[in-house]
């Protein structure tokens, strides 16, 4: 393909096209396309790279001291899945996402917003009825489009990037648009707990997007190191020797897709003198509103 037809597509970043982009980077098979590719990342800045250039390329940069101020896009091809669940389901756990001077970081910057969230409410329950959901825990959310496009772009750099794309061609949902900017700081202490439940599908009229995929981004470490229990449990309620349960990790991402039934455990409190907490954030990965979607929850 001609470098006329790149800069005509590109003026527009036509769907149809970023989406060939996509299916590229997941499956680099066609030199002429890799051209297509780097020539249309080029034109617009993105860090686009075939993932057969991972493994040549990974590279630690130092951890930041500041918060978005010094985060940049290199050196985060560090980011690395650990943990995959059944082929059939968007689930992608990957460490070293974040450093731990930009967790410790985040929780500084959002800890004084800090609110209790207590209630139950009503959630589907995978056979069918409607049960009460407990939530005890305290939120704080913060907008920060610079901080989320830094985030996607880490995970686009990941084994991730091969998984979502699974994602969207098994849900013909379209290519994805990028992270939320709405960033929640959950915090966990005592007996807060999050019982299982379905994430919901949030769409946004305003910019026609939409939440499919959940991102969880742990802040501090569990396993007896900050705190003890605390791990996020993905439940097959058919069949529980399938359910996946997350230790938390200070960097470590998890990816699912909304329909992933989940639990998080509470605390276990093992020495009363220990002041325990757990520090998770959530976002979203967006895609354009789909009308279908709107009936499963």
């Amino acid at each position: 393909m001609a470098a006329s037809n790149v800069n005509a597509m590109a003026g527009s970043m036509q769907e149809e096209f970023a989406t060939m982009i996509f299916k590229y980077s997941a499956s680099p098979k066609d030199n002429d396309l890799g051209k297509l590719a780097h020539e249309f990342a080029a034109l617009h800045n993105m860090n686009l790279k075939p993932l057969k250039l991972l493994n040549h390329a990974i590279q630690q940069s130092q951890p930041t001291s500041e918060f978005v101020e010094h985060l940049t896009h290199a050196g985060w091809l560090a980011a690395r899945s650990v943990l995959t669940c059944r082929q059939d389901i968007m689930f992608e756990v990957l460490d070293s996402v974040l450093t731990e001077a930009e967790c410790r970081a985040l929780i500084n910057r959002m800890s004084p917003a800090l609110k209790s969230v207590s209630g139950a409410l009503s959630r589907l329950h995978p056979l069918g009825e409607q049960r009460a959901s407990k939530t005890e825990y305290c939120l704080s959310v913060m907008e920060n489009k610079r901080f989320a496009d830094v985030i996607w772009q880490r995970l686009m750099d990941s084994e991730a990037f091969a998984s979502i794309y699974k994602y969207t061609q098994r849900e013909g949902c379209g290519m994805p648009l990028g992270l939320a900017p709405r960033l929640r700081l959950l915090r966990y202490e005592g007996s807060d707990r999050f019982d299982a439940h379905y994430d919901r599908i949030v769409p946004d009229e305003a910019t026609g997007s939409e939440s499919l995929i959940t991102v969880l981004i742990y802040l501090n470490d569990g396993g007896g190191v900050d705190f003890s229990g605390g791990e996020t449990l993905y439940i097959n309620p058919e069949n529980m020797a399938e359910s996946v349960g997350v230790v938390p990790q200070r960097g470590r991402v998890v990816l699912f897709e909304h329909c992933l039934y989940h639990s998080g455990s509470p605390l276990q409190h093992i020495d009363d003198s220990a002041n325990q907490r757990k520090y998770v954030m959530r976002t979203d990965i967006l895609f354009r509103i789909q009308a279908k979607n709107h009936d499963k929850y």
